[in-house]
């Protein structure tokens, strides 16, 4: 960057900008690995309940790569193995909200808001131009619909509720 400002004689703002913004998510991003790593993978010993009632025993660590908003990280997480479900149980994936899928919350948030109010190969456009973050066209409409479709079911809870005359109007409260 110093290099560039000799050359040219003078700052070029937006390329200081973005490097800065690059080199900013690529520190926070490594913070936030070690912060999501600070258990060395989590668990809670060798046997847990499964959720279904059963006991699940530890197998060993896997890694799992996620996109944040500032940048990949590895996230180490203790798989755990019930062998009466003969299912797998990643309770650190459940504490932070990525079961079955490699998206923080927040990028999940984002790509849904871009998808709402765009095309979505212009959401993903404006999602590496705006926040940095990379992600494929087809991730933006995936994300957009299940969000969709998660709004609509409370939308719908909520409407059925109200028409079924079960909804208590709330008195108005005086303004002081």
């Amino acid at each position: 960057m110093f290099q560039d400002i000799e050359r040219r004689g003078h700052i070029d703002l937006e390329a200081s900008e973005m490097a800065v913004r690059a080199s900013s998510h690529q520190i926070g991003g490594s913070l936030l690995e070690k912060l999501l790593n600070w258990d060395t993978g989590g668990g809670g010993g060798v046997v847990i309940e499964c959720g279904q009632g059963h006991r699940a025993h530890f197998i060993e660590y896997r890694d799992k790569q996620l996109v944040t908003v500032l940048s990949p990280v590895l996230v180490k997480r203790a798989y755990y193995h019930c062998e009466l479900c003969k299912e797998g149980v990643i309770p650190k994936d459940r504490e932070l909200d990525i079961v079955d899928t490699s998206f923080s919350p927040g990028v999940r948030r984002m790509m849904g808001q871009v998808g709402g109010k765009e095309p979505f190969e212009q959401g993903r456009r404006d999602l590496e131009d705006l926040a940095g973050v990379l992600v494929k066209t087809k991730t933006v409409e995936r994300v957009s619909k299940a969000i969709g479709k998660q709004i609509e079911t409370v939308f719908s809870a909520e409407r059925e509720l109200a028409l079924s005359g079960k909804v208590v109007a709330l008195k108005a409260v005086s303004t002081m």
